[in-house]
């Protein structure tokens, strides 16, 4: 009786952990308008996708400036609400988007592939910004990093994807370059701890 309750909560453990690392497709979908003019003239309605993310903002049309890219769009907030976000890293096509760097992308059509970053570089918050032909969208990052996650452009803009580009912000001092346990793996965890008090209760009486 005791092996099969531990059996249990150990298959439980290891089901909460598959929910968690699973990474559903976030959506920005818009009729796209030209960054600064909510009255200039909509384009065709595209879609810009990324796995591993939990909200997007846009798409937009028009070229990423100079400096920081989020603080002069407003409609709609490229930086969900923050202008603080600094770039880590923006990555050409063509200029080696799957080499040993924090951001790395891959290109399987000029509009869908795959994407990951490889760590947090001191940073609690990180942003992915997703360039193709004359428009562009933000994700805010969810995922873990080291994982390979999709995203895709529909339709395809121009020549396709231009560039990627991770931004930081709320810098952590006492953060290292790892992520913290994702929600299951602490739940996998309690239900250990859980299931050795009651085998040591059990003991004891």
């Amino acid at each position: 009786m005791r092996r099969s309750k531990l059996a249990l909560s150990i298959v439980l453990g290891f089901g909460l952990l598959g929910l968690s690392g699973t990474a559903s497709a976030v959506q920005c979908t818009a009729n796209l308008q030209n960054p600064g003019n909510p009255n200039s003239p909509t384009f065709t309605l595209t879609t810009f996708s990324a796995d591993g993310t939990s909200e997007c903002a846009g798409p937009v049309n028009g070229n990423v400036s100079q400096g920081n890219p989020l603080s002069s769009y407003t409609n709609p907030d490229m930086g969900f609400g923050y202008t603080d976000w600094l770039s880590l890293e923006k990555d050409n096509v063509g200029e080696g988007g799957e080499g040993d760097g924090l951001l790395q992308f891959t290109r399987s059509t000029a509009s869908s592939g795959t994407w990951r970053y490889t760590g947090t570089n001191g940073y609690q918050d990180l942003l992915l910004l997703i360039k193709a032909g004359n428009s562009f969208a933000t994700f805010l990052i969810s995922g873990s990093a080291n994982t390979w996650y999709d995203w895709y452009v529909n339709p395809a803009q121009s020549n396709g994807l231009s560039h990627m580009e991770i931004f930081g912000r709320n810098p952590c001092r006492d953060c290292d370059d790892t992520d913290l346990p994702e929600p299951g793996s602490l739940a996998l965890l309690g239900l250990g701890l859980l299931g050795l008090g009651a085998s040591r209760r059990r003991r004891t009486k």
